[in-house]
C-alpha cells in the first residue's frame, strides 16, 4: 500500500465516514474498489503497490505539455462511448441493518436523474453499502451522475521517451491552441511504452464536454464554490433533473408511517444542490430506537396468608 497517497486521501475523509461490515467472504480488490467508488475516489495498482486517488477535487497538474512535446500526427480527439451513459442512478442504502420493530423495512432508495432528454432514461444501479447517512450518499452519487450522464472529450497522443515517468492518474496541463483555447487540465487513463521506438502512448480524460470547448464547471465539484448549485442555472431544463417537486409526506399524514424525514423514503432528485466539499461537515449517526413499550405481562399473582390448624401458610387463591 502507498501510505503517501493513502493518508493525503484519508485527510479529505474526515467528513465522509464508512460505517459497514463484511457480511460474506468477498474478493479484497474488488471490496476496496467498491469502498473507493462509493468515496468518489479510484485505486490502482503499480508493481504490487496499491494506489488511491480522490477524484472530486480539481487535481495539481504535474506538467505541461505542448506541441513540441507531441509527434506529429498523433493527437487525436474522441468521446467517451455512449454505452457508458447512465442518465439515471437508483441508488440502495441502509441507516442500520435492522429496524426498531422485526417487520421494519430498512432498505432506502434514491432516484437520480439528468439529461435524459439527451441520451433517454440509461439506468444504472448501485448499493451504497459502506456508508449509512443519507447526506454523504447524496453526495457522491451526485459526482457520479455528473460523470456519467455526460460525454467527455478524450485525447490520445504519443510522446518521446523524455515523459516517461508520467503515471495513470497523473494531472497533466495540455497548452494546445489547436485543440482550446486556453490550457486544458486532463487526467491520464492509459500510458503505454513502445519499446521498438522508445515512445509513451497516452490517453487523457478531459472535463470538457462533448460539444463545448471549455472545461465544464461540475467536472471537478470539491472545491467550487459552496454556494454554487447543481444544476447550472439556466441548464437545469435542457438537463431535465426529472424531478421538480417533492414527494415526501407531510408531518402526521397518514402516508408518512409515522416518520417525515427525507432518507425514509424513495427520494427522487437530480441530487445534492450543493455537490462541493468546502461547507461539508461530519454527518450525526443515528441509531433508531423504539419510542414505546410493546409487551405483554400476566396480571402478578396474589397471595393470602390461610391458617391450617395449628400452623400458618402462604397460599394462592
Amino acid at each position: 500500500m502507498d501510505t503517501t497517497s493513502f493518508t493525503a486521501v484519508q485527510a479529505k475523509m474526515t467528513n465522509y465516514p464508512t460505517n459497514f461490515w463484511v457480511k460474506e467472504r468477498r474478493n479484497v480488490l474488488q471490496l476496496i474498489q467498491d469502498i473507493a467508488y462509493q468515496t468518489r475516489c479510484a485505486v490502482y495498482v503499480r508493481n504490487g503497490v496499491i494506489y488511491i486517488k480522490y477524484l472530486s477535487e480539481e487535481p495539481t497538474s504535474v506538467r505541461t505539455l505542448t506541441g513540441s512535446d507531441i509527434l506529429v500526427g498523433t493527437f487525436n480527439v474522441t468521446h467517451t462511448t455512449t454505452e457508458d451513459i447512465a442518465t439515471k442512478h437508483v441508488i440502495k442504502w441502509q441507516n442500520g441493518e435492522a429496524g426498531v420493530e422485526s417487520d421494519d423495512d430498512v432498505e432506502r432508495t434514491i432516484v437520480l436523474k439528468n439529461n435524459v432528454p439527451k441520451y433517454g432514461v440509461q439506468e444504472v444501479a448501485r448499493d451504497y453499502f459502506t456508508q449509512n447517512t443519507f447526506d454523504t450518499i447524496l453526495k457522491s452519487a451526485t459526482f457520479w451522475l455528473i460523470r456519467d450522464s455526460h460525454t467527455w472529450k478524450q485525447v490520445s497522443f504519443t510522446t518521446t521517451i523524455k515523459h516517461l515517468d508520467l503515471d495513470l492518474f497523473d494531472a497533466i496541463t495540455l497548452d494546445l491552441p489547436q485543440f482550446s483555447a486556453s490550457q486544458v487540465k486532463c487526467i491520464i487513463t492509459k500510458a503505454e511504452f513502445n519499446n521498438e521506438n522508445n515512445t509513451i502512448n497516452f490517453q487523457a480524460w478531459t472535463p470538457i464536454r462533448a460539444g463545448t470547448n471549455e472545461p465544464y464547471y461540475w467536472a471537478w465539484p470539491a472545491n467550487k464554490s459552496a454556494t454554487a448549485q447543481w444544476p447550472l442555472p439556466g441548464e437545469a431544463a435542457a438537463a431535465d433533473p426529472g424531478y421538480d417537486f417533492n414527494v415526501t409526506p407531510p408531518a402526521d399524514h397518514i402516508l408518512s408511517g409515522g416518520d417525515t424525514t427525507d432518507e425514509n423514503f424513495v427520494v427522487l432528485t437530480s441530487g445534492d444542490r450543493h455537490p462541493s466539499d468546502l461547507d461539508d461537515s461530519a454527518p450525526t449517526v443515528f441509531c433508531q430506537i423504539s419510542d414505546f413499550a410493546d409487551t405483554e405481562e400476566e396480571e402478578p399473582k396474589r397471595w393470602k396468608l390461610r391458617s391450617k390448624r395449628a400452623g400458618w401458610r402462604w397460599t394462592i387463591p
